[in-house]
């Protein structure tokens, strides 16, 4: 076994442990970009990804009532998906309008993305307390956590809970779900 002495070293005096620092953890950045890229997993992706928080403290700040943020969603290649909606009417023009302004707050340069902004759409189960404000006095499916399914009518909507009213046996009956009662509810969509 051969023993490492100090004249082994000597070579490492002369060497620039900053630059070399920086060279190394750009090696490291490139590498883990372009496995990121071609869809591999990387240790480096975690430090390379957009963060969903950042993402929704900057449009919190975009959005100005009646419009909210119900999600924001992040994959791996760093495709962004933001969906708000709004009491009164959200258009083409306001996703436009925030997407530009999302898009100006982000650094293209530093980390490359696919941003697209839209209303979560009738189909997509509620998020945010908001959205069951907004189908306050409308019709919705609501699934409980003892799987019971129910087409009711939204009647009051607090900070914890939501009271709705339905017809059971040709009678009308209200009942109040907290949030963490609800496993999903919907608009309800029907075709009269």
């Amino acid at each position: 076994m051969k023993t490492l002495s100090l004249r082994t070293f000597d070579c490492i005096k002369n060497i620039d442990f900053k630059a070399f620092y920086f060279d190394i953890i750009k090696l490291l950045l490139t590498f883990a970009q372009r496995k990121r890229l071609k869809g591999d997993g990387s240790p480096l992706i975690l430090y390379l990804m957009i963060k969903k928080e950042n993402i929704e403290v900057i449009v919190s700040e975009l959005v100005s009532p009646p419009e909210f943020l119900v999600d924001v969603r992040i994959d791996k290649a760093n495709n962004i998906q933001v969906f708000i909606d709004s009491t009164e009417q959200f258009d083409i023009d306001s996703c436009k309008r925030i997407s530009r302004k999302l898009e100006e707050k982000l650094d293209r340069d530093k980390e490359d993305f696919m941003l697209e902004v839209s209303s979560p759409g009738l189909d997509k189960p509620f998020k945010v307390k908001e959205q069951y404000q907004k189908y306050l006095h409308r019709q919705i499916d609501i699934w409980t956590e003892d799987d019971n399914f129910t087409n009711a009518e939204i009647i009051e909507v607090d900070d914890e809970s939501i009271t709705i009213a339905f017809t059971k046996n040709k009678q009308r009956e209200t009942k109040t779900y907290s949030f963490n009662q609800i496993e999903k509810a919907k608009p309800s969509i029907s075709f009269k």
